[in-house]
């Protein structure tokens, strides 16, 4: 478990730095503040349809370690590539 945890964070982060990376480099117009959260409001809402509408088993892992801890990283790592960039 610990192993896992540790991998998901680390690909939350690469994710969310690799994308945003190409992202602030080709699209600068826009403050680091708005694409942040425009970016963590888009996961949350596809979180929504997908555990809303279409997820039918069980919700144990949108928990602080696998879910809430991992947003904060997603938000975090938007934000930091977002001002470095800058």
């Amino acid at each position: 478990r610990n192993a896992y945890v540790f991998f998901h964070y680390l690909s939350v982060i690469a994710a969310f730095a690799m994308l945003f990376f190409v992202y602030f480099s080709f699209f600068a117009f826009e403050s680091v503040f708005f694409v942040t959260t425009v970016a963590i409001a888009t996961v949350l809402l596809i979180e929504l349809i997908v555990f809303g509408f279409l997820y039918s088993g069980e919700r144990w892992f949108l928990n602080y370690v696998d879910w809430i801890f991992p947003m904060f990283l997603a938000t975090t790592t938007v934000y930091l590539v977002g001002t470095i960039l800058r």
